[in-house]
């Protein structure tokens, strides 16, 4: 049996998430301007909408602005928190894709 928190559990939710999502599909890609030196962030997005990757490459607990929106697949299990105008709070080593809401 498979666990939830096995890289091979990980896969498989991205790659369900990747195949009905349009912006990581077919969208067009930008540097997210919140990116910094301990976070990578991209934005693919389509006219319908866009998401927010959110990467962080540190040792310590991270928090960035997306804005407002839903975090809908992270690399660490357990309740999904909601991005809004506090942060995202991204643990260490965690990346997270976040269906963003209005800007």
């Amino acid at each position: 049996m498979e666990s939830e928190d096995s890289m091979l559990s990980l896969c498989r939710r991205l790659l369900t998430y990747r195949r009905g999502s349009d912006h990581l599909r077919l969208g067009s890609y930008r540097t997210h301007p919140a990116s910094n030196d301990g976070v990578y962030m991209f934005e693919p997005s389509t006219d319908s909408g866009r998401v927010i990757v959110a990467i962080n490459f540190t040792d310590t607990v991270q928090v960035v602005d997306v804005g407002s929106g839903q975090v809908v697949s992270s690399t660490t299990t357990g309740a999904e928190p909601t991005a809004g105008p506090e942060g995202l709070v991204l643990s260490t080593k965690e990346a997270v894709i976040v269906e963003a809401g209005d800007t």
